[in-house]
Formats: C-alpha cells, sequence, structure tokens
C-alpha cells in the first residue's frame, strides 16, 4: 500500500503531527480509515488515568506479549517488534481522549509526547513487509477537537 495523505482524504485543515477529531465524527473517521486501508486500534480513554493504566490499555489493544514490562522502555521495544498482523498503514484511534486529560493531564501529555513521535520511526524507505505509515488521532469533546 502506498503513503495515504490523511489530511487531504479526510479533509482535515490542521498542520500538526497528531489528530484531534471531536467524538461526534469518531464513526466517520473510523470508516474512511478502513477504506484508506488502514488498520485501526481503538483505546478507551475512560480506562486511562495513570501511565500504569496507559501501557495496560495499549498492550491489550495491540496484543503486546504477556512480558510486556509496562513502562517506557518496554514499549518502545514493543512498538519496534509491532508489526500489526501485517497491515502496511496503522491508526491509533485514542476515543474519550478527554476522560484522560481531565483526570490526569501529566499522564496524557506523557503520552502524547510518546505517541507524536511513533509516526517518525515509520517513515523514509518504505518496508514492503511491514508498517510504513503510522497516524494517531484524539477523539474528545471541545473546541479543540474537528469535525470532519
Amino acid at each position: 500500500m502506498k503513503w495515504v495523505d490523511v489530511k487531504k482524504e479526510c479533509s482535515i485543515d490542521d498542520q500538526s503531527k497528531v489528530f484531534f477529531i471531536n467524538s461526534e465524527s469518531k464513526d466517520a473517521l473510523i470508516d474512511q480509515l478502513f477504506k484508506m486501508g488502514f488498520k485501526v486500534y481503538l483505546l478507551d480513554g475512560e480506562k486511562i488515568d495513570s501511565e500504569v493504566s496507559f501501557f495496560s490499555e495499549f498492550a491489550a489493544t495491540l496484543g503486546f506479549p504477556d512480558y510486556f514490562g509496562k513502562n517506557w522502555d518496554a514499549f518502545y521495544d514493543c512498538m519496534g517488534d509491532f508489526d500489526a498482523d501485517g497491515a502496511s498503514a496503522v491508526a491509533i484511534v485514542w476515543d474519550k481522549s478527554t476522560s484522560t486529560i481531565s483526570k490526569n493531564l501529566y499522564t496524557f501529555v506523557r503520552c502524547l509526547s510518546a505517541l507524536v513521535e511513533l509516526p517518525n520511526d515509520y517513515r523514509g524507505d518504505p518496508d514492503p513487509e511491514g508498517i510504513n505509515q503510522f497516524e494517531v488521532f484524539f477523539i474528545g469533546d471541545g473546541d479543540q477537537f474537528l469535525d470532519l
């Protein structure tokens, strides 16, 4: 699969590395991502209120191995080995992200900064057998979240 310009295909007028999408547009976003060939992983923000709960939710959603250590080093190690069941394009959709923000802003910011860097690991020379595109979407309510 060739790289997809998500901003163009979803009509998103934003220059950030991650996307903040209004909760009312979540289903339309996921439908568009599937149509563009993305494997979509949906995190539940209501389950995330600390770094440990982020690691637990991320590991369960992406199918990390049982020995995953629930710390940042282990997270980056597992992401380095992550193959998305052979998909070449991956979208992480953090649903109800405003729930995490209201419970623990530090956790949200720390996790956001880690997720922002992940797409950079999947850019460059195409890998015919690996992930070539990695996008991150935060779903929530408020003026900062865009409608599709």
